[in-house]
């Protein structure tokens, strides 16, 4: 035998019930979804993206399927699969990109080295250190020009080689 007390509780648990799922159905719906860039230059995604985040997207939340008779279903599959695939191409052309920056910067930074350190052995074994003047002479440097021309060839190495 059901007592009103039951009932009540039924009623009571159906109603959190249909206020779980209905709000369970809504809130991914209204989360948005960012693509950012971390500080080493990877594609990331998130709901939220860091404070330190470069070049942040918004992307669009894919539709929800469509109960309608009239949805064209495998033409909608066809336009959300290209656009997959052209996401999927420019993050792949972006990282490329950046790895070949990042190598062009490595090999730069790597002749820079190089020239830093044949300016400096140049100096601590040369005799005297000299510079042309307007005219195209040779003039020697004194002691103290020629030990801060090897300070500033060794600051250029700590520069370009560590």
């Amino acid at each position: 035998m059901r007592t009103g007390k039951d009932a009540g509780i039924r009623k009571l648990m159906r109603l959190l019930a249909f206020f779980a799922s209905t709000t369970a159905l809504v809130l991914p719906a209204s989360a948005q979804v960012y693509q950012w860039k971390d500080a080493d230059g990877n594609t990331a995604f998130g709901d939220k993206p860091p404070a330190d985040a470069r070049d942040v997207r918004t992307l669009k939340p894919a539709r929800a399927p469509s109960t309608d008779a009239n949805d064209a279903g495998p033409d909608l599959r066809n336009v959300r699969r290209q656009q997959l695939l052209e996401d999927l191409q420019q993050s792949r052309q972006e990282r490329t990109e950046q790895r070949a920056k990042a190598a062009e910067e490595a090999a730069e930074r790597q002749r820079n080295c190089a020239r830093a350190r044949d300016q400096l052995r140049g100096y601590q074994q040369a005799r005297g250190v000299y510079e042309l003047d307007s005219k195209g002479n040779r003039v020697v440097l004194g002691e103290e020009q020629h030990r801060a021309a090897i300070a500033n060839a060794q600051a250029q190495v700590r520069t370009y080689c560590n």
